[in-house]
């Protein structure tokens, strides 16, 4: 992966024509880029977000259970987040089932709580880089 990363940055020097003075993230930003770890993770959320509105095959919505709380009991954000499975190794800790829940649960109510895709996808933009990205 890093090895990408570093093919990603190159690039980005080559097409601004920036020296190795500038930072690569600010090289990325200037070209309205995500670096690959940015591009999975929102790919992932975006994914969950269909996962859990029933817009994938039923066995990936299977995979997750939701959290119920009896301290919370009657908030809405409450029935948003997701049960962490148990795990004890890092290999599990990668898995789509983990990761993909705790991703869930990290994102703000104000982002989990949209019923429409598009919504759903300006909004986790406006969380993760602070712009709207509605134009790509």
């Amino acid at each position: 992966m890093a090895n990408l990363q570093k093919l990603q940055n190159r690039a980005a020097r080559i097409i601004t024509g920036a020296s190795y003075l500038k930072r690569s993230c600010d090289l990325l930003a200037e070209l309205g880029s995500l670096n690959l770890e940015a591009m999975r993770q929102r790919q992932k959320a975006i994914l969950m977000f269909k996962v859990l509105n029933g817009l994938t095959p039923p066995y990936l919505s299977e995979m997750f259970t939701h959290k119920t709380s009896f301290q919370n009991y009657g908030l809405q954000s409450s029935k948003m987040n997701l049960e962490l499975p148990k795990c004890r190794t890092n290999y599990y800790k990668n898995s789509f089932t983990f990761s993909g829940a705790k991703l869930w649960n990290d994102l703000p109510p104000s982002v989990k709580d949209e019923s429409s895709l598009k919504r759903f996808v300006c909004k986790l933009d406006f969380y993760t880089t602070g712009t709207s990205n509605a134009s790509k």
